[in-house]
């Protein structure tokens, strides 16, 4: 298998993403700067590396129960994260490498999903249901719907540009069409709207989801309603759409943000995560490629806020890395275990790698450091998927309906 990018262009793409930044050269603050990876030593990433690893994880998902992760306070999550990520990978390295086992794959591992949610199917029609250990409600959650749903959305539609793909699948077509509609059937009474936008209300805290939870749900949602021509699929989509880019904030060093929640009425609190900041982005770069909403400029400023606000240049080889979509926000301590694996979570990034090639050239350099093995990373898995298949047909990068 070819390699996607050369060692030359990652050189060239991260001296551009260097040269983006306006050094905020940061004296003695802060945490011991993390020193990125010489160019030299880069070593480009191919499908043969992520095969395996997705494979494996499809197999131990069908293998098990979606259910069984009990968290720390009390609620039992259905495997939705997981699977959504490796389930992406698979489809999207399928028209790189015409693998069929990552399809069989995929789809063993969602008949568990499918057979899944019948389980408590008379509480609240079919899907995939929290449970609260102390008191015992289940309830539906559209971030949790929306992952679980959307490998089979994006498989869906990659047969319209496969006709091998469709061939392969045609058996189940019809079938994965009308399990994904019965999913969210009876979600949109969760839907609201204000000044600012549409919004979800999440069901057990009784209050609205954050930004980049919606976004888990509309990005398929709108996908949902290309396959179908569902209209009020795409009302909704566009509602959250607005909320969103009425929620960023430009700073005066040229920085982009926006918040965790934008509550009705209220679009400011905490600066949204850096670690699921690449989930909210994708809803941005949806929106542009539908025609709808966020314009390229929109689009360029989201990309660049990357290099220009999550993370901080501190010379030419060293960063610092904030913990928020905020140049105001603290740095993280990657001294510390999970901030250090909350940060790989950057290889989400990866999914708009061809809007932003010095910023994703500038994640090849942080990311090895962080961790030699990041490309396993699930967030990773379903980021460099995209990324090979953009360079390798790099008319997706671009709009989908003339935008």
């Amino acid at each position: 298998m070819r390699r996607l990018w050369s060692t030359a262009s990652l050189a060239a793409l991260s001296i551009a993403a260097i040269s983006l930044l306006a050094p905020r050269l940061m004296a003695a603050r802060g945490p011991e700067p993390i020193a990125l990876m010489p160019v030299a030593q880069l070593r480009p990433v191919t499908p043969g590396d992520l095969i395996p690893e997705i494979k494996v994880r499809l197999r131990s998902l069908a293998a098990r129960s979606p259910y069984g992760d009990w968290n720390a306070v009390g609620r039992d999550h259905v495997r939705a994260w997981l699977w959504s990520y490796v389930g992406r990978a698979a489809v999207r390295l399928y028209p790189v490498t015409h693998d069929p086992e990552l399809i069989t794959g995929l789809l063993a591992a969602w008949r568990r999903y499918d057979e899944a949610g019948h389980d408590f199917e008379t509480v609240d029609g079919y899907g995939w249901y929290t449970s609260e250990r102390d008191t015992g409600f289940r309830y539906r959650e559209v971030p949790i719907t929306g992952m679980i749903i959307r490998p089979i959305v994006e498989l869906l539609a990659e047969t319209k540009r496969s006709p091998e793909l469709a061939r392969l699948i045609e058996p189940d077509r019809a079938r994965l069409l009308a399990t994904v509609e019965r999913a969210v059937a009876g979600l949109d009474s969760l839907y609201k709207e204000d000044v600012s936008g549409g919004y979800y209300m999440h069901m057990g805290r009784r209050g609205p989801e954050p930004i980049n939870l919606m976004a888990a749900y509309v990005v398929p949602l709108l996908g949902l309603s290309e396959l179908t021509g569902n209209a009020d699929y795409r009302r909704q989509f566009e509602g959250v759409a607005r909320t969103y880019k009425a929620a960023l904030r430009r700073g005066p060093d040229g920085s982009l943000g926006w918040p965790y929640w934008a509550r009705p009425a209220s679009l400011t609190g905490k600066p949204d995560p850096i670690y699921k900041a690449p989930v909210t982005i994708e809803l941005a770069v949806a929106a542009w490629r539908a025609g709808v909403v966020f314009t390229r400029d929109d689009i360029d400023q989201i990309a660049a806020s990357l290099p220009a606000t999550a993370i901080e240049q501190v010379d030419a080889s060293h960063v610092r890395i904030h913990d928020g979509m905020s140049t105001g926000s603290p740095y993280m301590q990657l001294d510390i275990v999970r901030p250090r694996q909350l940060s790989v979570q950057l290889a989400g990034w990866y999914e708009i790698a061809c809007l932003d090639p010095g910023g994703a050239a500038l994640l090849d350099r942080l990311l090895p450091v962080l961790d030699p093995r990041y490309q396993l990373h699930t967030f990773a898995l379903a980021g460099l998927a995209s990324r090979l298949l953009d360079d390798a047909e790099p008319d997706r990068c671009g709009p989908h309906s003339g935008a």
